[in-house]
């Protein structure tokens, strides 16, 4: 074990000496808000939710992607200059009814110029999302509050008929004939 770590110290040092690093040092950092996201869907519809993405070092190009095929991630790259942020809308779909997770995998590549002899690297994040997709609820609902609108109506109506009908003795049609 004490050989292999061995190893792997003289390989870095030798790519170290064999690399010609530049002279200045760029610190780079990002970081995303919110750290997960639920999303619960009726099937047959859609839900979007935001999330920011923020660079706290130089510019850099930032590239976002959901490991889950019901879950789009718009836009899905773009690049971020010193200190700004980055607004990216996560729509859900709900096709299947059921739960499913998954990640939006994050990174940012630091742009340091074009120089063939910088170190390229890139820094990354997860954040988890988790998706509840039900059946709606709505058509029975729409069914009861429509009957129980009818029946009010009608009640109404009967109630008002009922009344002209006590103080005119007659049936309603019978006093319009009159003139």
């Amino acid at each position: 074990m004490r050989k292999r770590h061995i190893i792997y110290y003289f390989l870095f040092l030798a790519a170290v000496v064999l690399t010609d690093f530049p002279q200045t040092t760029v610190a780079a950092g990002f970081g995303v808000s919110p750290s997960t996201i639920d999303f619960a869907v009726e099937k047959g519809s859609s839900v979007s939710r935001q999330l920011i993405i923020y660079n706290t070092g130089p510019a850099a190009q930032f590239t976002a992607t959901s490991e889950n095929p019901a879950i789009t991630v718009k836009p899905g790259n773009g690049i971020l200059g010193e200190s700004e942020m980055a607004t990216v809308t996560l729509t859900a779909a709900g096709k299947n009814v059921g739960r499913s997770g998954g990640e939006i995998l994050i990174s940012l590549v630091p742009d340091n110029g074009n120089s063939d002899k910088e170190v390229k690297f890139s820094l990354g994040t997860r954040v988890g999302v988790s998706l509840s997709v039900v059946e709606s609820a709505l058509p029975s609902a729409n069914l009861f509050v429509g009957m129980l609108t009818t029946a009010v109506i009608v009640a109404a109506g009967l109630s008002v008929y009922l009344q002209v009908r006590r103080r005119t003795r007659h049936p309603l049609y019978a006093g319009w004939r009159r003139e």
